[in-house]
């Protein structure tokens, strides 16, 4: 099961020292920032980069509100962080949840970029995780190469973005 802490105020930067410094690797694995790949162009060239996918959002996979309670207090989070983190913590909806697994690759928790064509006024991804997914897509910014999505959300609706190279319109 997925949960989404959001991060608030100053616990922001409690919270990624707390991850940077003492989680390990196993546990880094459970809890992770999503990210997907961009393309920005500096030094007359298009480069990859790779960007939060919410911001200030940490993602945590387990089975329950126990199992974390049991992962912060083995990993020595102190009580105020901790406490905040079980308060703040929301579970994503299964459809979501099924969404982003799919999106992402499972081991680096990143979505990467997806290449494409407009053909009259429809798109058709060729490459990458959007293939078969054009239906979630809501926008498109061919100029900074990125794909608006819409996360299926049940009674509102959750916008992300990520990477898509569009190579030809017609």
């Amino acid at each position: 099961m997925l949960f989404v802490y959001e991060c608030t105020g100053n616990i922001i930067a409690d919270f990624k020292k707390f991850y940077d410094t003492q989680l390990s690797e196993q546990d880094k694995k459970k809890i992770f920032i999503p990210t997907y790949d961009c393309m920005k162009r500096y030094q007359g060239s298009w480069h990859v980069e790779q960007k939060p996918l919410f911001t200030d959002c940490f993602f945590i996979e387990c089975r329950n509100k126990e199992e974390l309670k049991t992962t912060l207090s083995r990993q020595h989070c102190s009580d105020s962080l901790a406490e905040a983190v079980m308060s703040g913590i929301t579970p994503l909806r299964p459809e979501q949840e099924e969404f982003l697994k799919a999106l992402m690759q499972p081991d680096t928790k990143t979505i990467s970029m997806s290449t494409g064509y407009i053909k009259d006024g429809t798109t058709h991804v060729t490459q990458g995780p959007l293939q078969g997914r054009e239906k979630f897509i809501r926008r498109i910014d061919r100029h900074k190469r990125l794909a608006w999505l819409v996360l299926p959300a049940g009674d509102g609706q959750q916008e992300l973005r990520t990477g898509l190279e569009i190579i030809s319109k017609g």
